[in-house]
């Protein structure tokens, strides 16, 4: 399982089904199918769940932002501010979001004491699907 890493508002936004795409720059080497562990950033600073990803999609941003900004959770504002200068748009379906029992960046730690949250994507610290 591969894991990113999500702000908390954001990660809100997922857990009550508000936000059902998640955008980003490029593609992360992430299929139709693969599990996906969500990081939630400082303050929280924990792995809060994971989802699948379903439908993956690719498109100019404002193409982008025409056909999700209902269901990606953010500001038009930050949307463009994300994407500036860029041309490409990848938008994930988050399919069956499944929370786990929160464990902190500290408790990561004392098994992996190198492991950092990731900027884009890499490979889950932990197994979760058997929790």
């Amino acid at each position: 399982m591969k894991i990113i890493s999500i702000h908390p508002q954001y990660w809100g936004k997922i857990k009550s089904g508000e936000k059902t795409v998640e955008f980003r720059k490029n593609r992360m080497g992430l299929r139709s199918g693969d599990k996906v562990a969500i990081y939630c950033t400082a303050p929280v600073s924990a792995i809060v769940g994971y989802f699948t990803v379903g439908n993956i999609s690719k498109a100019y941003p404002y193409v982008a932002w025409d056909l999700y900004n209902k269901v990606g959770g953010i500001a038009k504002e930050d949307f463009f501010m994300y994407y500036h200068k860029k041309e490409t748009a990848f938008i994930f379906q988050i399919e069956n979001y499944t929370p786990v029992e929160i464990i902190t960046l500290t408790e990561i730690r004392k098994q992996k004491p190198k492991w950092n949250p990731p900027q884009s994507i890499a490979k889950c610290p932990v197994e979760l699907e058997k929790q």
